[in-house]
């Protein structure tokens, strides 16, 4: 088993930005299409998990989505039943993925398992 790597690397792996995967020359429609199907698999592998285990205030999580920008202001806001809304600051990785982790929500929300929706904003607000 290999060792974990230092606090100081997991951070900059945390804030560094990811390329986006080009796809290899030569391949043909199918190709394409069946690598998309399995990047496409992935997502929803992470938003499955992520929406049916329990995660605790500080958990990293990434948020999929397309055309994200990479402004200073990016922020994924946090609700709960729309009463209790907390922000986190978000990591650009690339126009396809975002990095946060879920924020401390409060005395407001009581103890146990909640939903919460997450919005992106990119000017902050």
């Amino acid at each position: 088993m290999g060792e974990a790597p230092e606090p100081e690397a997991r951070e900059a792996e945390w804030m560094a930005e990811v390329p986006i995967e080009a796809l290899p020359e030569g391949l043909t429609e199918d190709e394409i299409q069946k690598k998309e199907e399995e990047k496409q698999k992935v997502a929803d592998a992470e938003t499955e998990e992520s929406t049916t285990v329990p995660k605790r205030k500080g958990y990293r999580l990434f948020l999929h989505g397309t055309d994200f920008l990479k402004t200073p202001q990016i922020l994924a806001k946090f609700s709960w039943d729309g009463q209790v809304t907390r922000s986190s600051i978000c990591v650009f990785k690339n126009s396809g993925m975002l990095a946060t982790q879920i924020p401390d929500m409060g005395a407001e929300v009581p103890e146990g398992e909640h939903l919460l929706t997450v919005e992106v904003s990119l000017n902050g607000q």
